[in-house]
Protein backbone atom coordinates (compact mmCIF):
# COMPACT_ATOMS: atom_id res chain seq x y z
CA UNK A 1 0.00 0.00 0.00
CA UNK A 2 2.60 2.22 0.55
CA UNK A 3 5.15 1.80 -2.66
CA UNK A 4 1.39 2.62 -4.30
CA UNK A 5 0.99 5.88 -2.24
CA UNK A 6 4.21 7.06 -3.34
CA UNK A 7 3.89 6.19 -7.31
CA UNK A 8 0.55 8.11 -6.97
CA UNK A 9 2.25 10.97 -5.39
CA UNK A 10 4.93 11.28 -7.87
CA UNK A 11 2.29 11.07 -10.68
CA UNK A 12 0.99 14.50 -9.78
CA UNK A 13 4.12 16.17 -9.71
CA UNK A 14 3.67 18.60 -12.71
CA UNK A 15 7.44 18.50 -13.71
CA UNK A 16 8.37 15.19 -13.82
CA UNK A 17 8.47 13.68 -17.29
CA UNK A 18 7.56 10.17 -17.96
CA UNK A 19 8.81 6.99 -16.71
CA UNK A 20 12.36 5.52 -18.31
CA UNK A 21 13.17 2.65 -16.73
CA UNK A 22 11.48 -0.59 -14.47
CA UNK A 23 14.11 -2.72 -13.67
CA UNK A 24 13.55 -6.14 -11.77
CA UNK A 25 16.33 -7.88 -9.81
CA UNK A 26 16.25 -11.37 -7.72
CA UNK A 27 18.28 -11.56 -4.45
CA UNK A 28 18.92 -14.87 -2.37
CA UNK A 29 21.40 -14.13 0.44
CA UNK A 30 22.66 -14.10 3.86
CA UNK A 31 24.70 -11.77 4.44
CA UNK A 32 24.46 -8.87 7.38
CA UNK A 33 20.91 -7.18 6.33
CA UNK A 34 19.51 -10.79 6.20
CA UNK A 35 20.93 -11.53 9.18
CA UNK A 36 19.85 -8.43 11.44
CA UNK A 37 16.16 -9.68 10.04
CA UNK A 38 16.83 -13.55 11.08
CA UNK A 39 18.38 -12.98 14.74
CA UNK A 40 15.47 -10.86 15.44
CA UNK A 41 12.92 -12.46 14.13
CA UNK A 42 9.97 -14.04 16.17
CA UNK A 43 10.22 -17.40 14.42
CA UNK A 44 14.28 -17.09 14.67
CA UNK A 45 15.83 -18.42 10.90
CA UNK A 46 19.61 -18.62 12.07
CA UNK A 47 21.61 -18.16 9.08
CA UNK A 48 19.52 -19.50 6.51
CA UNK A 49 19.24 -17.53 3.37
CA UNK A 50 16.60 -15.33 2.00
CA UNK A 51 14.82 -14.87 -0.73
CA UNK A 52 13.90 -11.36 -2.24
CA UNK A 53 12.52 -9.19 -5.38
CA UNK A 54 13.70 -5.57 -5.47
CA UNK A 55 11.29 -3.58 -8.21
CA UNK A 56 13.34 -0.19 -8.94
CA UNK A 57 12.04 2.58 -11.47
CA UNK A 58 13.53 6.16 -11.43
CA UNK A 59 11.80 9.52 -13.39
CA UNK A 60 13.55 12.10 -15.37
CA UNK A 61 12.65 15.78 -13.10
CA UNK A 62 14.36 18.08 -15.00
CA UNK A 63 17.89 19.08 -16.16
CA UNK A 64 20.11 21.83 -16.40
CA UNK A 65 23.28 22.56 -18.57
CA UNK A 66 25.30 20.66 -15.86
CA UNK A 67 23.10 17.61 -14.12
CA UNK A 68 19.95 15.93 -14.54
CA UNK A 69 17.82 15.32 -11.37
CA UNK A 70 15.99 12.58 -10.77
CA UNK A 71 13.05 10.59 -8.74
CA UNK A 72 13.50 7.27 -7.71
CA UNK A 73 11.80 4.72 -5.99
CA UNK A 74 12.41 1.12 -5.07
CA UNK A 75 10.53 -1.63 -3.34
CA UNK A 76 12.09 -4.58 -1.77
CA UNK A 77 9.95 -7.96 -0.32
CA UNK A 78 11.06 -11.01 1.66
CA UNK A 79 8.30 -13.74 1.50
CA UNK A 80 9.79 -15.70 3.90
CA UNK A 81 9.54 -13.64 7.15
CA UNK A 82 6.57 -11.40 5.12
CA UNK A 83 8.84 -8.36 5.31
CA UNK A 84 8.61 -4.99 3.09
CA UNK A 85 10.79 -1.93 2.57
CA UNK A 86 10.07 1.00 0.11
CA UNK A 87 12.43 3.73 -0.71
CA UNK A 88 11.57 7.18 -2.45
CA UNK A 89 14.06 9.45 -3.16
CA UNK A 90 15.87 12.13 -5.17
CA UNK A 91 18.85 12.38 -6.96
CA UNK A 92 21.53 14.37 -8.87
CA UNK A 93 23.71 12.92 -11.51
CA UNK A 94 26.24 15.30 -13.00
CA UNK A 95 29.01 14.21 -15.70
CA UNK A 96 30.78 16.84 -16.84
CA UNK A 97 34.76 15.89 -18.63
CA UNK A 98 37.02 14.85 -15.25
CA UNK A 99 34.05 14.92 -12.93
CA UNK A 100 31.16 12.21 -12.45
CA UNK A 101 29.16 12.37 -9.55
CA UNK A 102 25.62 11.14 -8.15
CA UNK A 103 24.03 12.56 -4.96
CA UNK A 104 20.84 11.60 -3.34
CA UNK A 105 18.69 11.71 -0.42
CA UNK A 106 16.26 8.77 0.39
CA UNK A 107 13.59 7.92 2.87
CA UNK A 108 13.12 4.12 3.91
CA UNK A 109 10.47 2.38 5.17
CA UNK A 110 11.02 -0.60 6.85
CA UNK A 111 7.75 -3.19 7.63
CA UNK A 112 9.78 -6.09 9.53
CA UNK A 113 7.65 -8.74 11.20
CA UNK A 114 5.24 -6.36 12.06
CA UNK A 115 6.95 -3.75 13.36
CA UNK A 116 7.84 -0.66 11.47
CA UNK A 117 11.16 1.73 11.30
CA UNK A 118 11.77 4.50 9.05
CA UNK A 119 15.15 6.03 8.26
CA UNK A 120 16.73 9.02 5.83
CA UNK A 121 19.54 8.47 3.65
CA UNK A 122 22.41 9.91 1.84
CA UNK A 123 24.56 9.21 -0.24
CA UNK A 124 26.80 10.00 -3.20
CA UNK A 125 28.94 7.64 -6.17
CA UNK A 126 31.62 9.22 -7.22
CA UNK A 127 35.60 8.51 -7.23
CA UNK A 128 38.36 7.59 -5.15
CA UNK A 129 41.73 6.95 -5.77
CA UNK A 130 40.56 6.69 -9.39
CA UNK A 131 38.04 3.44 -8.98
CA UNK A 132 33.95 4.23 -8.75
CA UNK A 133 33.22 4.81 -5.14
CA UNK A 134 30.09 4.64 -3.39
CA UNK A 135 29.05 5.96 -0.01
CA UNK A 136 26.13 5.55 2.00
CA UNK A 137 25.20 6.99 5.52
CA UNK A 138 21.63 5.89 7.46
CA UNK A 139 20.12 7.92 9.89
CA UNK A 140 17.18 6.84 11.43
CA UNK A 141 14.27 8.31 12.94
CA UNK A 142 11.06 7.47 15.00
CA UNK A 143 10.15 4.83 17.73
CA UNK A 144 12.07 1.42 18.65
CA UNK A 145 9.63 -1.51 18.40
CA UNK A 146 9.26 -4.58 20.88
CA UNK A 147 10.61 -7.72 19.66
CA UNK A 148 10.24 -11.15 20.91
CA UNK A 149 12.68 -11.08 23.61
CA UNK A 150 14.03 -7.21 23.44
CA UNK A 151 13.15 -4.12 22.19
CA UNK A 152 14.39 -3.50 18.66
CA UNK A 153 15.64 -0.45 16.71
CA UNK A 154 17.21 0.40 13.63
CA UNK A 155 20.67 1.23 13.74
CA UNK A 156 22.67 4.54 12.16
CA UNK A 157 25.73 3.70 10.00
CA UNK A 158 27.75 4.24 7.31
CA UNK A 159 28.94 2.12 4.26
CA UNK A 160 31.37 2.04 1.77
CA UNK A 161 32.27 0.27 -1.52
CA UNK A 162 34.84 0.60 -3.85
CA UNK A 163 34.56 -1.23 -7.61
CA UNK A 164 37.50 -2.22 -9.73
CA UNK A 165 36.29 -2.77 -13.00
CA UNK A 166 37.80 -4.75 -16.08
CA UNK A 167 35.68 -4.81 -19.15
CA UNK A 168 32.76 -6.70 -18.46
CA UNK A 169 33.72 -7.80 -14.52
CA UNK A 170 33.70 -5.59 -11.78
CA UNK A 171 34.72 -6.47 -8.07
CA UNK A 172 33.25 -4.75 -5.22
CA UNK A 173 34.74 -4.70 -2.36
CA UNK A 174 32.55 -2.96 0.68
CA UNK A 175 32.83 -2.10 4.52
CA UNK A 176 30.45 -1.10 6.93
CA UNK A 177 30.10 -0.47 10.50
CA UNK A 178 26.64 0.69 12.41
CA UNK A 179 26.64 1.76 15.94
CA UNK A 180 24.10 3.15 18.55
CA UNK A 181 25.06 4.22 22.35
CA UNK A 182 21.75 1.35 23.83
CA UNK A 183 22.27 -1.03 20.94
CA UNK A 184 23.61 -4.54 22.37
CA UNK A 185 26.11 -4.88 19.57
CA UNK A 186 27.83 -2.38 17.18
CA UNK A 187 27.88 -4.20 13.76
CA UNK A 188 30.39 -4.22 11.04
CA UNK A 189 31.07 -6.65 8.14
CA UNK A 190 33.63 -6.51 5.22
CA UNK A 191 32.96 -8.24 1.91
CA UNK A 192 33.24 -8.91 -2.03
CA UNK A 193 30.92 -9.45 -4.90
CA UNK A 194 32.22 -10.24 -8.30
CA UNK A 195 30.15 -8.66 -10.97
CA UNK A 196 29.59 -9.59 -14.14
CA UNK A 197 27.24 -8.05 -17.18
CA UNK A 198 26.32 -10.62 -19.61
CA UNK A 199 24.47 -6.83 -21.61
CA UNK A 200 22.72 -4.05 -21.06
CA UNK A 201 19.70 -6.37 -20.42
CA UNK A 202 21.24 -8.66 -17.72
CA UNK A 203 23.53 -8.25 -15.17
CA UNK A 204 25.03 -10.88 -12.01
CA UNK A 205 26.50 -11.15 -8.88
CA UNK A 206 27.89 -13.38 -6.45
CA UNK A 207 29.92 -12.18 -3.42
CA UNK A 208 30.63 -13.03 -0.10
CA UNK A 209 30.86 -11.58 3.62
CA UNK A 210 32.24 -11.26 6.99
CA UNK A 211 30.47 -9.68 9.82
CA UNK A 212 29.87 -9.44 13.67
CA UNK A 213 27.55 -7.79 16.21
CA UNK A 214 24.67 -10.93 16.40
CA UNK A 215 26.09 -12.41 19.43
CA UNK A 216 25.70 -16.01 17.51
CA UNK A 217 27.91 -17.79 16.00
CA UNK A 218 27.07 -16.86 12.49
CA UNK A 219 29.75 -14.98 11.18
CA UNK A 220 29.38 -14.82 7.32
CA UNK A 221 26.90 -15.14 4.47
CA UNK A 222 26.74 -15.12 0.71
CA UNK A 223 24.90 -13.25 -1.90
CA UNK A 224 23.98 -14.37 -5.47
CA UNK A 225 21.78 -11.55 -7.63
CA UNK A 226 20.36 -11.21 -11.23
CA UNK A 227 18.95 -7.97 -12.34
CA UNK A 228 17.10 -7.67 -15.56
CA UNK A 229 15.20 -4.27 -17.10
CA UNK A 230 11.27 -4.72 -17.58
CA UNK A 231 11.05 -1.76 -19.36
CA UNK A 232 13.87 -1.13 -22.39
CA UNK A 233 14.05 1.49 -25.30
CA UNK A 234 17.61 1.76 -26.83
CA UNK A 235 18.30 4.87 -25.41
CA UNK A 236 16.47 4.68 -22.11
CA UNK A 237 20.39 4.59 -19.96
CA UNK A 238 21.18 8.09 -21.13
CA UNK A 239 19.98 11.80 -21.38
CA UNK A 240 21.27 14.65 -23.41
CA UNK A 241 24.02 15.18 -21.08
CA UNK A 242 25.23 11.83 -21.30
CA UNK A 243 24.26 10.66 -17.53
CA UNK A 244 23.14 7.23 -16.95
CA UNK A 245 19.03 6.95 -16.16
CA UNK A 246 19.95 3.41 -14.26
CA UNK A 247 18.06 3.26 -10.78
CA UNK A 248 20.62 4.48 -7.97
CA UNK A 249 22.02 1.65 -6.56
CA UNK A 250 21.89 1.60 -2.99
CA UNK A 251 21.53 -0.32 0.32
CA UNK A 252 17.91 -0.97 1.31
CA UNK A 253 15.81 -1.17 4.85
CA UNK A 254 17.08 -0.33 8.15
CA UNK A 255 19.70 -2.77 10.08
CA UNK A 256 17.86 -3.74 13.16
CA UNK A 257 19.65 -4.92 16.25
CA UNK A 258 18.18 -5.44 19.72
CA UNK A 259 18.92 -2.56 22.51
CA UNK A 260 20.20 -3.23 25.85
Amino acid sequence: MLYLFLISSLSVVSFAKPLYTVDAEYRYANQVREQSYSTNDDNNYGDRPFQSLLMSSIWDLGQTAKAVYLWDAQLQYYDLIQTSIASLGVAQRTLLPGYKRTRYMAIDYTDFDQKTFMQLVLGQHGELFGMPSHTHITLPFGNTQLGPASTLAAMPGIEQMISIRYGYYSVDLSGLYYSRKDASDSVSAVGMTLVYNFSQFLETGLGYQFYSGFGSDNTSGALFYARVPIVFTPDYRKTRLGQSLDSVRRPLGALVQSLN
